[in-house]
């Protein structure tokens, strides 16, 4: 069954009756926040966390740290159309837990022929790849950037800071961490720093502050879709 948010479809058909046409990565970037917001303590069922989904004859994994990386820091400004995005964002997921196939594309010509090869053996239509995009990612990054609820929690370091940071605190390899998913390294830097945190005094989970947070958050995404548009 997909994980779609119902608080997120909604306000996609907002948008959408306003005449903004959304990318799939806004559409993904929506769901992921509107999922957060509706069960914020865990936005994907404990069976499907780290399982692949089949579209046509390929598998998309949930997004590793090294598929976000070159996916959102490289790759999605180079299409404009939502089917080439939705092409090249279920490339980085096929791809993901194989870091070095992004080695070498770097410059446009590069990236679109490989996705375009991959995407005529597919097997799968744009909608089922969507579909799939939708049922195997647990989070995604912004393709919008939106103000900071904090001014220090915006290093500008990205995907390299939270990398560095799984290093020092666990001493395994940044090849290593690439090849895992966001969710699984966060959740390992999370529990090493709940770790730290309890040995002074404990940790506060307050469940009402998260919802909080995650709407806010959502309602920023919103903004930051509708200012791209004015831009």
């Amino acid at each position: 069954m997909s994980k779609v948010s119902e608080f997120a479809e909604l306000e996609i058909e907002r948008l959408q009756s306003e005449g903004l046409t959304l990318t799939t990565a806004e559409i993904v970037w929506l769901n992921d926040l509107g999922c957060r917001m509706e069960n914020p303590a865990s936005r994907v069922d404990p069976a499907k966390a780290g399982k692949p989904v089949r579209a046509g004859n390929v598998w998309l994994w949930p997004m590793t740290l090294a598929a976000s990386e070159w996916f959102f820091g490289i790759a999605h400004e180079h299409y404009a159309t939502e089917m080439g995005q939705t092409y090249a964002l279920a490339f980085a997921l096929a791809s993901g837990r194989f870091p070095s196939r992004f080695a070498m594309l770097r410059e446009k010509s590069q990236i679109r022929r490989a996705v375009n090869r991959w995407a005529l053996r597919c097997g799968a239509t744009e909608d089922e790849l969507r579909e799939a995009i939708l049922r195997v990612l647990p989070e995604t990054d912004a393709p919008h950037p939106i103000p900071s609820s904090s001014d220090a929690s915006s290093d500008g370091e990205g995907v390299s800071g939270f990398v560095a940071e799984l290093v020092a605190a666990t001493g395994k390899p940044a090849s290593h961490w690439m090849a895992q998913t966001s969710e699984h390294a966060l959740r390992v830097l999370t529990a090493i720093y709940a770790q730290a945190a309890a040995g002074m005094g404990g940790v506060d989970d307050d469940g009402k502050r998260e919802y909080q947070d995650a709407m806010a958050d959502f309602d920023k995404a919103v903004k930051a879709i509708r200012t791209a548009r004015d831009g």
